[in-house]
C-alpha cells in the first residue's frame, strides 16, 4: 500500500494503523515498522487491536505508551484521542 500511495498528497488521506501490543517497546516496534512500510512518518490514527478483558485496558491506560500524549511536536500519530 505504501508504494500504491507515493506522490499523492498526505493531506488528502487518512491512513491508519494497529498494534496488538500493550507494552511501549512492542507498541513502538510495531509503530515503526508499519510507518516504514506504508512509507508514510506518521499515522492519523494508532489502534489498539483485540482489548478483550478489563485488565488489558488498564494496562494500556495506565503505562507509558507511544500513544499517550506527547511533549514533543514531532509525533508519529496525529491524533491520540
Amino acid at each position: 500500500m505504501g508504494i500504491g500511495l507515493q506522490g499523492i498528497d498526505r493531506g488528502k488521506y487518512f491512513l491508519a494503523c494497529k498494534t496488538h501490543k500493550r507494552d511501549k517497546a512492542g507498541a513502538q516496534m510495531e509503530l515503526e515498522r508499519s510507518l516504514t512500510r506504508l512509507k508514510t512518518d506518521h499515522f492519523d490514527l494508532y489502534q489498539l487491536h483485540h482489548l478483550v478483558r478489563p485488565s488489558e485496558v488498564k494496562e494500556v491506560f495506565a503505562s507509558d505508551v507511544p500513544w499517550k500524549s506527547s511533549s514533543k511536536p514531532e509525533t508519529k500519530v496525529k491524533s491520540n484521542t
